[in-house]
């Protein structure tokens, strides 16, 4: 057995520090702040401490045309996102999605409480419904792509909805 110089230097170790191993050595990393936990960093190389969880807030203007809408500032690429949406210029038109990276799941539940036509479902192919007039007038997003800093969502506007939707995304490391 070959015995090298050490590869660990005591003296700079604080209470709270990991080590691990770094192209045969190994490596430390000092202790998190408080609040964080660990993760591997987005190249899959090296351990890294981060909140985990980060909040965007958006609109989504009804009357905008179907297309891809890229959400960024998320600050890593997310496993699970949780979407609270919601509409008031037609009644009051909410809706809860969520999408798993992992496997690709998703589904949305939408409440249109929009005068005489007001109904709730649930879907499992869409990841908001927004609806403004019975169940024709509306925008659908689906999760197209998770990003380095955050998503993409296909938007697909049906018939001719109006108002603003508040959208929050909670987002999940």
């Amino acid at each position: 057995m070959k015995i090298g110089k050490p590869n660990l230097q005591i003296g700079s170790d604080a209470d709270g520090d990991v080590y691990y191993r770094l192209s045969g050595i190994l490596a430390r990393l000092a202790k998190g702040a408080a609040n964080t936990k660990q993760f591997m960093n987005a190249a899959g190389t090296a351990p890294e401490w981060a909140r985990g969880i980060k909040i965007i807030r958006a609109t989504r203007d009804m009357t905008a045309s179907s297309g891809d809408v890229s959400y960024t500032g998320v600050g890593f690429v997310p496993a699970l996102i949780i979407l609270l949406a919601a509409i008031d210029s037609a009644g009051s038109t909410m809706s809860v999605g969520f999408a798993d990276k992992l496997d690709g799941a998703g589904g949305a539940i939408c409440d249109a409480s929009c005068g005489a036509s007001a109904s709730s479902w649930w879907t499992g192919d869409g990841f908001c419904y927004l609806v403004t007039t019975g169940s024709t007038t509306r925008q659908v997003g689906i999760l197209k792509t998770f990003d380095a800093d955050g998503f993409t969502v296909t938007w697909t506007k049906t018939g001719s909805p109006t108002g603003t939707a508040d959208l929050k995304f909670i987002c999940f490391r």
